[in-house]
């Protein structure tokens, strides 16, 4: 820990635009960003406009920027805010993986030639209503969790999701729900609790010229996605940074925290499917939206009323930056034991799709079809659990353990955990309410050197849908994931 001194911090930010596959216009510019920290150690955090990385891929490029930069692998962080504009992984290393490296090293050389003395601010407001929403809502033993990524109506000042829903339903039974309708919930309103915190830090020289800004929010980057013609797009948080920085100076960083369960509540219209012929079991329906102009509005509307909040701070205060520590601590956390090899799979998602359409076509309850909807769902995902999303290192399914890592980074009284995969928000507020007192506050991260999936909380596995079914965890995976942060949290006190 660095005592007595004052920590050195640098910002930088660059433009991905050269290192991705031009397979899509760019509507706006995606960036990354890196934070340097130097006290009696360094750090480098990356942040980068993309969807995902995978921790194998995370592991080879933090080696490659240790030899050439001199900062230890354990205390480079590569973060990514789940955009879901950007390439995947596959599409990403068509420009060469060597592309990438050297735009990173590139960046981390400036930030850390822009290095000063600091001090440092942290601002904590809350998320106005009516831009996050949980989109994870039990509905009773009859029907348990469903999972909805979009289309919701405000009714009632709440997130109505009975038309979205009622949707899908049609979609398990042919498009004919007749007979159903009181196994259907009405209203199916959303009202689960959010992750409000909106962090900023900022950083500015002795002298007292700004050097930047952390930004942190926690929801699913997603609204750009759903424009009718498919763009690259930084979406709400290129937003957002850009009003950081032209309000407070320097370069913006962003983080987005525990957002497995928490999407956005998009005030915009969608193209619904139209009614299939056939039953299908269908995931949480996933449409563009009407008019391309509305997704960039919509954008634009989140990135604002998130920047509104900090807007309105009247008084900043800061102090000189003199603690700095960092941490990082591998895991091999438990692997759910109902995972297969890709042609078991195939086998298994056969038959509970033949069941699926034994049971839609005998007109069974809602309930007994989703179970079916569920097994298929899991099924058809393990394919992405070796392939696209490679959540899994080659001997992870031997050892049935998934291998990651969490990381803290200590900037005075503000400490950042950087966690793996796409964290339910219990696991984040364990780690905030164990941690933070007396002064001391906690700022979450989550898809921090590699995405494991979906690490649901333990209560929201039973009922099923889609989170539960992308997962490659047991559910105490949480609960070991936060234990471990804690830990190392405790060890820089």
């Amino acid at each position: 820990m660095s005592i007595d001194q004052t920590v050195r911090i640098g910002l930088a930010s660059f433009d991905l635009k050269n290192c991705l596959p031009p397979e899509k216009p760019f509507h706006d510019s995606m960036q990354g960003q890196v934070l340097y920290a130097c006290g009696d150690q360094q750090a480098l955090w990356f942040s980068l406009d993309l969807l995902m990385l995978s921790v194998p891929l995370c592991a080879r490029i933090r080696q490659q920027l240790s030899e050439k930069l001199g900062v230890p692998t354990a205390h480079i962080v590569l973060h990514v805010t789940h955009n879901h504009t950007a390439p995947i992984e596959e599409e990403l290393l068509k420009t060469g993986h060597k592309v990438w490296v050297d735009c990173l090293i590139e960046a981390a050389r400036r930030a850390m030639h822009a290095a000063q003395p600091a001090s440092v601010a942290h601002i904590r407001q809350n998320a106005p209503d009516g831009v996050f929403v949980r989109r994870r809502q039990h509905f009773g033993k009859d029907l348990g969790d469903l999972c909805t990524y979009m289309g919701y109506e405000m009714k009632a000042e709440q997130a109505d999701a009975t038309g979205i829903n009622t949707r899908r339903f049609a979609c398990w039974l042919g498009g004919d729900l007749k007979g159903y309708e009181d196994q259907i919930p009405t209203p199916m309103v959303y009202d689960r609790p959010i992750d409000r915190n909106l962090d900023l830090l900022l950083f500015r020289s002795q002298s007292g010229r700004p050097l930047g800004a952390v930004v942190r929010f926690a929801a699913h980057v997603i609204a750009a996605g759903h424009c009718p013609v498919p763009h690259y797009s930084a979406g709400f948080p290129g937003v957002l940074r850009g009003l950081i920085q032209s309000h407070f100076g320097g370069v913006c960083l962003s983080l987005n925290g525990p957002c497995g369960d928490i999407t956005l509540f998009e005030q915009n219209a969608f193209r619904f499917p139209k009614p299939v012929g056939q039953p299908e079991p269908r995931g949480s329906l996933c449409m563009p939206h009407a008019r391309e102009r509305d997704t960039w509005r919509e954008v634009a509307r989140i990135g604002q009323g998130l920047f509104a909040p900090f807007a309105e701070t009247d008084r900043v205060s800061f102090e000189p930056l003199r603690e700095m520590a960092v941490s990082e601590k591998e895991l091999h956390l438990p692997m759910r034991p109902d995972l297969v090899d890709v042609e078991t799979a195939e086998k298994l998602y056969g038959e509970h799709h033949a069941r699926f359409l034994e049971l839609a076509g005998s007109r069974a309850p809602l309930k007994a079809i989703k179970q079916e909807v569920d097994w298929c769902r899991f099924y058809s995902e393990h394919k992405n659990f070796y392939g696209d999303w490679r959540y899994l290192w080659p001997d992870d399914l031997a050892r049935k353990q998934v291998r990651c890592f969490v990381s803290t980074l200590r900037l005075g009284n503000a400490l950042i955990a950087g966690l793996p995969g796409e964290v339910f928000m219990e696991t984040g507020e364990a780690v905030r309410r164990a941690v933070e007192h007396d002064g001391v506050q906690v700022i979450t991260a989550t898809e921090c050197n590699g995405d494991i999936g979906y690490m649901p909380a333990p209560e929201d596995i039973p009922g099923g849908d889609y989170e539960p079914n992308c997962c490659v965890l047991t559910p105490e995976a949480g609960e070991l994931l936060s234990d471990a942060t804690i830990g190392l949290f405790s060890s820089q006190a």
